[in-house]
């Protein structure tokens, strides 16, 4: 398979709508999952956040997920095979990311049929998955649109995952395979649970952001089924939210309403014992409950902090690849580090207090 030289504006016609989407939705569910995990918002804020991390705002210093694709950046440099080019005096040195290579999208993520191997930054670029469509238009995809795809992949996603754990043995490669092999077969046997999907979408969150691939690292909080998948190691993800909610509630369960000898000593009727319990148990929930709540804003402001900062590692590695401390970029890293050190603190007493209880 070759890589074409049609300028972008055919790119629409000649990149399948497929792999349009298989790159859409990986990005979507990368910012389903950013937006989501540990955060108390509506679906109208969610949608919001999705739009943002999945298009990028300057404002906000919010990187584009789909600009991480095309770039080849962070985890989606899996996806690709890097190629040196060597710059003729006439071609453009902008003809390629980086001016001096090409990002050329690995064979497994194309369909059998396609004629050509994909360039990024030449046969799809920020303008093409800007759009919902495989058609350039002025549209862009909307929080709904991102909120939709993100959640449909995310159920082939899982699908996907229980093949892969399936096919290896006991968590490891089976001997003489390979991790292209893996994939190989669960697309093979997504491809039997659904004839109409070539390559399964989430194919690529699978291989970057799931343990299922040479790093055996899952990023994903919406993959964390158990504690040991968690993602996040600072604030521990999804499996820590779950382990502050059963604590939470162990607490309210054993919470202490005195002892029947105390009651029966001060000569107290029956209803009056109960009346007692019951005022003592609503104050022990109401304490209980402000101290979850104010956790749970806690843990929310780290997980913003954290995605912050490693954002602007993202783009201080991008201007200025060297360190630098009187760097702007490098400088906010630094400021957003302090900050997540005194939440991180704010959260230690907060858990003290409520194990206190």
């Amino acid at each position: 398979m070759q890589s074409s030289t049609v300028s972008k504006g055919d790119a629409q016609t000649l990149v399948p709508a497929s792999v349009l989407r298989q790159l859409r939705a990986a990005a979507a569910v990368r910012c389903y999952d950013i937006a989501f995990v540990g955060n108390r918002m509506d679906t109208k804020d969610l949608k919001k956040q999705m739009y943002n991390n999945y298009h990028g705002n300057k404002e906000k210093n919010i990187i584009s997920q789909i600009a991480l694709i095309v770039n080849a950046k962070a985890e989606y440099k899996n996806i690709y095979e890097i190629e040196t080019v060597k710059l003729l005096q006439q071609a453009p040195i902008e003809s390629y990311l980086g001016g001096h290579r090409k990002c050329v999208l690995k064979e497994l993520f194309s369909p059998p049929s396609a004629p050509y191997r994909f360039v990024a930054g030449k046969h799809f670029d920020y303008e093409v998955l800007c759009c919902p469509t495989k058609i350039l238009t002025a549209k862009k995809c909307s929080g709904r649109f991102l909120l939709e795809l993100a959640r449909k992949t995310i159920t082939n996603l899982k699908k996907a995952v229980v093949i892969a754990d399936a096919w290896l043995d006991n968590g490891d490669l089976p001997s003489g395979k390979t991790w292209n092999d893996l994939y190989v077969h669960t697309i093979s046997k997504s491809f039997k649970n659904n004839p109409k999907e070539p390559i399964f979408t989430g194919l690529i969150n699978l291989i970057c952001h799931s343990k299922f691939n040479e790093g055996r690292s899952n990023i994903l909080n919406v993959l964390a089924t158990k504690d040991g998948d968690s993602c996040d190691f600072d604030t521990g993800g999804k499996a820590k939210l779950r382990s502050v909610t059963k604590e939470n509630k162990s607490n309210l369960r054993s919470t202490q309403t005195g002892t029947p000898s105390q009651f029966v000593a001060r000569g107290l009727t029956l209803e009056s014992r109960i009346q007692i319990i019951e005022l003592a148990q609503f104050e022990d929930s109401k304490k209980s409950e402000n101290c979850k709540d104010r956790l749970t804003l806690l843990t929310t402001r780290n997980q913003l902090l954290l995605e912050e900062r490693k954002q602007e590692i993202e783009l201080a590695k991008i201007i200025c690849p060297t360190y630098d401390p009187t760097q702007p970029n490098w400088m906010k890293i630094k400021n957003l580090t302090t900050q997540i050190e005194k939440i991180k603190n704010d959260i230690s007493r907060g858990e003290e207090e409520q194990r206190t209880l």
